[in-house]
């Protein structure tokens, strides 16, 4: 939590100087430098390869891809932003991330480039979530900031072949995937019914999850918190007394890559787990026990959390023309279709959803695109991560047993209203 305080006073203070800085420019004998800063891993990959293309044909754009570690990746965004001075071309961002940039000033607007009317931009899916942002400076107001690079979206994960086995159906219901969990629970030959995690994000995220499934409000119309609510605390407090009863005995050490590992490795039936990120080693045939057999479906069947990255323009860039027209490329149908193939990056343009070569390809796409359809994510503003990381600490300490379900409702409500207060949002 200290590490968010730092870093929303640092957006405070730099949104008084968003535009200082000298703009150095990164150009060498004619040739255009673009520096893309992308999370090491998978979206690294995805920009080293279409970079590599992209150069062919521009001969005089040189691009960087520097991939930076995703524990690392929004202190150091901000500390480069909040400098005012030019470090990179291009950044990818969350939702949340997004808020925090914009309100500062801190992103080019797309608006000269984007135009609605044209299929290109028609076809993006989650254009609201990870382009549109509201509270630029006037100097840097628009409508779009970032172009959409990738979805996450929480999907149910569960053993296809042990419901074919015992006859189990796809859940529809909590109380359907309890069912289905408490059926297949062993614990004395160490197999558990669910991997619930209860470390780091994946604390709140499952929290998150499980209130949308469950149709549930976490804010009103004014930004005030309602974690609190009879309907809330009814959907919380099955969560928490359920937990222990299917989960592993390890759930307080289990984040997302353990819960990724506790699948692979065959040792529970379900797991609740953001996709298609997932994909690479759950479904590896040289390392998961379990590749091939595994179905994919909607939380409960109905309601989960989405989000994504978007990549944009930082406001030194001294290259934003350039910027653009890599971006551009990065994002468009083809590219994006051959990052879903070779590095399982995730879908997010329309005409992906029925593409027969993809559907064929890749099972869990048909659940990836319903999960999609009903997922949720809460209000895009710099302080999300801060509430989201109160969630998780009043839900551990639910989970524990030192404070009662009802009471880390209310002290999630009274510790979110506090700080959006002193905020300014009230």
């Amino acid at each position: 939590m200290k590490k968010y305080v730092i870093a929303i006073c640092i957006l405070l203070l730099a949104s008084f100087a968003f535009a200082g800085g000298e703009k150095i420019k990164s150009k060498e004998e004619g040739k255009v430098i673009l520096k893309v800063a992308l999370e090491e891993g998978r979206m690294a990959d995805v920009g080293r390869f279409v970079a590599d293309i992209y150069q062919q044909s521009n001969p005089s754009v040189t691009i960087d891809v520097i991939g930076i570690p995703w524990d690392a990746q929004y202190e150091k965004l901000l500390t480069v932003l909040s400098s005012g001075a030019y470090t990179y071309d291009v950044i990818e961002f969350t939702p949340d991330w997004g808020a925090a940039f914009v309100k500062s000033g801190w992103l080019t607007p797309l608006d000269k480039w984007w135009d609605e009317a044209d299929q290109y931009y028609k076809d993006f899916l989650l254009v609201d979530l990870l382009s549109k942002f509201e509270g630029a400076p006037p100097a840097l107001a628009g409508t779009y900031y970032g172009l959409p690079f990738n979805s996450d979206v929480k999907m149910l994960i569960y053993r296809k072949d042990l419901y074919e086995q015992y006859g189990l159906t796809e859940p529809k219901t909590w109380e359907d995937f309890v069912y289905n969990c408490k059926k297949l629970h062993d614990p004395a030959n160490d197999f558990y019914g669910f991997g619930y995690p209860a470390s780091g994000e994946e604390t709140w995220t499952q929290v998150v999850v499980h209130l949308w499934a469950f149709g549930c409000t976490l804010f009103d119309d004014n930004l005030r918190p309602t974690f609190y609510s009879k309907k809330n605390l009814e959907a919380y407090d099955k969560l928490i007394k359920t937990a222990h009863s299917i989960g592993t005995p390890g759930m307080y050490e289990t984040g997302y890559t353990e819960e990724n590992e506790l699948m692979a490795s065959g040792k529970v039936a379900h797991i609740i787990q953001w996709m298609p990120a997932a994909v690479g080693t759950i479904e590896d045939p040289n390392s998961s026990k379990v590749s091939g057999k595994l179905g994919y479906a909607p939380v409960y069947g109905v309601g989960t959390r989405g989000t994504g990255w978007a990549v944009g323009i930082p406001n030194t860039s001294p290259n934003a023309e350039e910027a653009f027209k890599f971006i551009h490329f990065l994002c468009g149908a083809e590219m994006c279709k051959e990052s879903l193939i070779r590095f399982t990056n995730s879908l997010v343009r329309k005409s992906m959803i029925n593409d027969k070569e993809l559907l064929d390809k890749f099972s869990w796409i048909p659940g990836d695109i319903k999960a999609l359809e009903t997922a949720h994510e809460i209000p895009k503003i710099p302080e999300a991560w801060p509430i989201y990381e109160i969630i998780g600490e009043e839900t551990i300490r639910a989970l524990q047993g030192s404070i009662t379900p009802e009471q880390a409702l209310k002290n999630i409500d009274s510790r979110v209203t506090k700080m959006l207060t002193e905020a300014g949002y009230y």
